[in-house]
């Protein structure tokens, strides 16, 4: 039930409001969204492996961060490099693209080594880019051969850069002048550029309409002329974008020119020859075989790109925001699957530290100085991701990598209060290897226990966290009362037998005792309950022939005890005014210490306890009274009021 703001003013029935909560799933199809969460637990045992735990005080969490040389070898290494899955490839790439290389040129200018490790990345893109196209390439080859297309059989193999395989399809074709070209795919600019003459020579003299489209097709590609095909069409045209970019990175642009170069062309392409230049629809997308109408439309209506295109342009462009890159609509179906951008953002920003949100350096808006706000809103979203997918525990380890101290701090607390009765099943993996302190979840348990208003379990739980102020507050406005008045000095003496050995061991360590209300509660209801039962034995003691001053000390000081008692007793529980338990506590309190000090004064020289009356302050007895008497009043008031007699004639 929700109350309106203005429920006061409003008729009742409109002061208020039904709400049904439903969750919502981040897929429609159950089976995707179990494979999805089957994928995220294989890429957090992977991350585990790869964090490294920095503990922290009682009152902040441990910080985890990528250990150091974690890279996206680190994920990659778990998949095969033939593995035909996104997340596979998604690895593969990153690896080729950011990972540091090993150059041996240390002792090499850094111009040089800049240029090497550009030509290197370019290669080992190339490499990556020919094998997550190679199963389009062979399908379509496959259907080439079948129906003895062999032109086309050849450009199917050489947009996957096959080139060995597409001179020997054009050999088994009769296309031998053709294969001898094929051959030198690639090759210096010289040759390139003798294609581009003999093609502008056949254009000039119409001779282009009398080749064989798809032969013509294959002379474009090895002359680098990927603009425009015979009337208009792009060379590229019905390649999927992978393909479609491959070209210009393996033909359009010379092997010495930096991969930026091939990016620039293709997205050129795109804007010249949109309808015949696929762009980099996320993969989900293009593996649902929508057809080329509803392909189009795509193109045309979703905003968002291929994960895999985005990390190629975070890295040929160092301008390319951060945000765009890792909006999850690039990396599966759902907007709010957080796994793999998760992933990848703590990849490039904490263990390479090459790219970081914008927010991370800003004046204003950030948590901490470095600390990216939208970086912490990912980590918040992912892991909410996790713990609605039942995977709770692997939350915890995806809120440790918050930054900000206060924020991870309140973010574990907040999990372990929201699963409590899981904490015993879950203990050794968050305090064994997560470094969580056992004393966070002794303290989410008082907690839970207070809101079931089980207030033994609740001082128990904060004794085991070690936070003593929040246990004594529990015993002495809840528990004490109830253990005096029930007669129960075992109780009593349990509830305050912990403080007393903390004050010892803080005593002995020469160290100071904090405890908030210790001398005028706690210490008050122990030393109640300890009083009675020592007392009689050192008057006996003290009394005996021979007995050791120490003996006579000790009495004295139990009895200087009991008159301070008597003092601090009345005080005890102002938050509870004239509250039944409390009250008849006060007063067996009284009774009982008052009867000790006559006991030691018929005894020994002590004076007689003093009898306090005033009309503001009456005796313990008659606020008990009184309270009998207001608790009535309100059994008859809830009862009805009382009949009128029935008068007889």
């Amino acid at each position: 039930m929700l109350a309106h703001r203005d429920a006061l003013y409003a008729p009742a029935a409109l002061s208020t409001t039904q709400v049904r909560l439903t969750p919502l799933r981040r897929y429609r199809d159950a089976a995707r969204g179990a494979a999805a969460a089957a994928g995220a637990e294989k890429l957090l045992r992977i991350q585990l492996e790869a964090t490294e735990v920095v503990p922290a005080d009682a009152r902040t969490a441990p910080l985890a961060r990528p250990r150091s040389g974690t890279s996206f070898a680190s994920f990659a290494q778990h998949f095969a490099a033939d593995d035909g899955s996104y997340e596979a490839q998604l690895w593969h790439l990153g690896h080729a693209l950011f990972d540091v290389q090993a150059l041996g040129l240390q002792d090499a200018p850094p111009a040089l080594a800049a240029r090497v490790e550009q030509l290197r990345r370019k290669a080992a893109f190339s490499a990556w880019l020919q094998r997550a196209v190679a199963p389009a390439v062979h399908a379509e080859a496959r259907a080439h051969v079948a129906a003895s297309r062999g032109a086309e059989h050849v450009f199917a193999l050489l947009s996957g850069h096959q080139v060995e395989a597409a001179a020997d399809a054009a050999l088994d074709a009769g296309l031998v002048h053709l294969a001898t070209l094929v051959a030198q795919a690639g090759g210096d600019e010289a040759t390139q550029a003798d294609l581009r003459e003999q093609l502008a020579v056949w254009r000039a003299e119409g001779a282009d309409e009398f080749l064989d489209p798809a032969q013509r097709r294959v002379y474009e590609v090895l002359a680098g002329e990927t603009s425009a095909s015979g009337r208009g069409a792009a060379v590229t045209a019905g390649l999927d974008w992978k393909r479609a970019l491959g070209v210009y990175v393996w033909y359009a642009a010379p092997f010495e020119a930096p991969l930026r170069t091939s990016v620039e062309l293709y997205e050129a392409a795109l804007e010249a020859f949109r309808r015949d230049t696929a762009a980099p629809l996320p993969h989900y997308c293009t593996a649902a075989q929508l057809g080329a109408l509803r392909m189009r439309e795509l193109e045309r209506t979703v905003p968002h790109r291929d994960a895999a295109f985005e990390l190629l342009k975070l890295h040929v462009d160092a301008a390319h925001p951060l945000e765009e890159a890792l909006d999850p609509r690039g990396f599966a179906p759902s907007a709010c699957d957080y796994a793999l951008p998760w992933h990848v953002y703590v990849l490039l920003a904490r263990a390479l530290q090459q790219r970081e949100f914008a927010d991370a350096n800003a004046a204003t808006g950030a948590p901490a100085p470095g600390v990216s706000e939208r970086g912490a809103r990912l980590t918040l979203d992912y892991a909410e991701q996790l713990e609605h997918a039942g995977h709770w525990c692997w939350a915890a380890l995806v809120l440790l990598y918050l930054e900000d101290d206060a924020v991870r701090t309140a973010a574990v607390h907040a999990l372990l209060e929201r699963h409590v009765e899981a904490l015993d099943a879950a203990e050794a993996f968050l305090v064994d290897t997560l470094q969580v302190p056992r004393a966070w979840l002794w303290r989410a348990r008082a907690i839970e226990a207070h809101a079931r208003g089980d207030m033994y379990q609740e001082h128990r739980c904060w004794l085991e966290a070690h936070e003593l102020d929040a246990a004594h507050r529990v015993a002495v406005r809840h528990l004490a009362a109830e253990a005096v008045v029930r007669g129960d000095q075992e109780l009593l003496t349990d509830l305050f037998r912990p403080f007393r050995a903390w004050e010892e061991r803080a005593l002995a360590e020469q160290q100071p005792f904090h405890l908030q209300g210790w001398n005028e509660g706690g210490r008050v209801y122990l030393d109640y309950a300890t009083l009675p039962r020592v007392l009689p034995a050192l008057l006996a003691r003290a009394h005996a022939p021979g007995a050791p001053p120490a003996e006579r000390a000790a009495l004295e000081q139990a009895i200087a005890r009991v008159h301070e008692l008597l003092e601090l007793v009345p005080a005890l529980h102002p938050h509870a005014g004239h509250e039944l338990t409390s009250t008849v506590a006060r007063s067996e309190m009284l009774v009982v210490l008052h009867n000790l000090a006559r006991l030691v004064a018929n005894h020994t020289q002590s004076p007689h306890p003093a009898e306090r009356w005033h009309t503001a302050e009456p005796p313990e007895v008659e606020q008990l009274q009184a309270s009998a008497t207001d608790y009535a009043k309100g059994l008859l008031a809830a009862i009805g009021p009382e009949p009128e007699p029935v008068m007889s004639k």
